[in-house]
């Protein structure tokens, strides 16, 4: 297929409307629309049913919408890998990060590969794996780097590797009064506030965690996606949040944030490299990855200050 016609298709349909399609384009709405009208008579199916109110997707459209992006990303694939053959040293790369990797991996990884590669754009997308994932099966994503919930179920199509053990543990500012009086059992901990995201699945375990033991989940909650408001509530009042050590592991290398342990709870899962199993890696997209495989390897993921050092610190 041209991929013109898919870059104006996939246009319309995120659009919704032949004019703004074409504005977004740069180009006139009758090339628009004859380009589309040409498509539909390729494929032997109507895409957009055409209304005052814009253009409306058919199932045909929908359906198409997803091997399209497939498509024109292997096409940005096939010209970069054929651009680094012949030793160009231009091009793009696209990475999606859930946030444990977000605050002290990629930066570090980002600047060691940028030093070696700097004609390479790279461009990173945050978020929950969730949403990343589908990005990347439909061409949006060279890979994917995340911590994702292990009840999230991954397509067949994708592929994964481990990076290492991503720990969700209790932590709390440095005027909490757990500091002193470290908790015994989940009863210890349940009156305080606490903080939790309303993407990540951490909740769902907390809750569960207290009924198993007998006991009522906590009531005081605040919830929040947002990193800088969970770091000052933090560390301006008593509260508990259950984190990925490696989100926070910044500010427990500064002495702001502190691991209070608890037997039995917390939970253990895995940062992974997820990437398309029907796609062949750019070479960009391979030199990152092995970048971020050494990054990984040589950080310590064990950042966050147990409370029964804490005496020992503070002297």
């Amino acid at each position: 297929m041209d991929p013109t016609k898919l870059r104006y298709f996939l246009a319309v349909l995120e659009t919704g409307h032949f004019a703004r399609a074409a504005q977004s384009l740069g180009i006139s709405q009758p090339a628009i629309s004859k380009s589309i009208k040409a498509l539909e008579d390729d494929l032997g199916v109507r895409l957009f049913e055409r209304g005052q109110f814009g253009a409306e997707p058919t199932r045909y459209a929908l359906r198409l919408a997803t091997r399209a992006k497939l498509m024109l990303a292997e096409g940005r694939l096939a010209r970069a890998e054929l651009e680094a053959m012949r030793g160009a040293r231009k091009g793009r790369l696209a990475i999606g990060a859930g946030i444990s990797f977000a605050s002290r991996i990629l930066p570090i990884a980002i600047e060691r590969y940028r030093r070696r590669w700097p004609g390479i754009s790279v461009s990173i997308d945050v978020g929950m794996s969730g949403s990343l994932f589908p990005a990347l099966q439909s061409g949006e994503f060279d890979f994917v780097v995340s911590a994702p919930p292990i009840a999230l179920t991954i397509d067949g199509d994708l592929s994964q590797e481990k990076l290492f053990d991503e720990v969700d543990s209790i932590v709390v500012g440095r005027d909490h009064p757990l500091l002193k009086a470290p908790p015994a059992s989940l009863n210890d901990i349940g009156n305080y506030p606490w903080l939790v995201s309303g993407r990540s699945g951490l909740w769902d375990y907390i809750c569960a965690s207290f009924v198993e033991a007998g006991l009522r989940p906590p009531r005081d909650v605040v919830r929040t996606d947002s990193e800088t408001l969970a770091k000052g509530l933090m560390n301006h009042g008593p509260y508990i949040c259950l984190l990925g050590r490696e989100l926070y592991a910044l500010e427990a290398e500064a002495g702001l944030l502190f691991e209070i342990p608890l037997a039995g709870f917390g939970d253990i899962r895995p940062a992974l490299i997820t990437t398309r199993k029907r796609s062949p890696l750019q070479l960009a997209a391979r030199n990152m990855i092995a970048i971020i495989r050494s990054v990984c390897a040589e950080e310590s993921h064990d950042m966050l200050i147990p409370s029964d050092q804490i005496a020992n610190d503070k002297r």
